[in-house]
């Protein structure tokens, strides 16, 4: 292994694990509207929202809910995508500003 720096290897995985975080975080967003939905809206205790979510899952029960937690999942996948949105339109440069250096802004000294 050598200690060369490939910038398409870190452009892939940054892109994978952009990937994978989108994905995880919409499903957790989504299940997390889904038990908020059962808790609040039918006053159901975490242990039984737990317990026909995996039930719900793991056989063939009603589509209607199977739709249910399907738009609770859509709910989370575009709560992600907001999310996404917004910390990539507020980590651009602003009209000021020349370039990234790492965590920080560099701006010339030709003022």
């Amino acid at each position: 292994m050598s200690n060369s720096y490939d910038p398409w290897q870190h452009a892939i995985q940054l892109f994978f694990a952009r990937v994978l975080q989108y994905l995880f975080l919409s499903v957790f967003l989504g299940l997390a509207f889904w038990a908020a939905l059962l808790h609040w809206g039918f006053d159901a205790s975490w242990m039984s929202v737990a317990r026909s979510t995996w039930a719900m899952v793991s056989a063939d029960t009603n589509l209607h809910w199977r739709l249910h937690l399907g738009l609770c999942v859509l709910v989370g996948a575009l709560l992600s995508a907001w999310l996404f949105t917004t910390i990539i339109l507020l980590s651009r440069l602003q009209s000021g500003d020349r370039h990234h250096r790492g965590p920080r802004v560099v701006k010339h000294a030709c003022e």
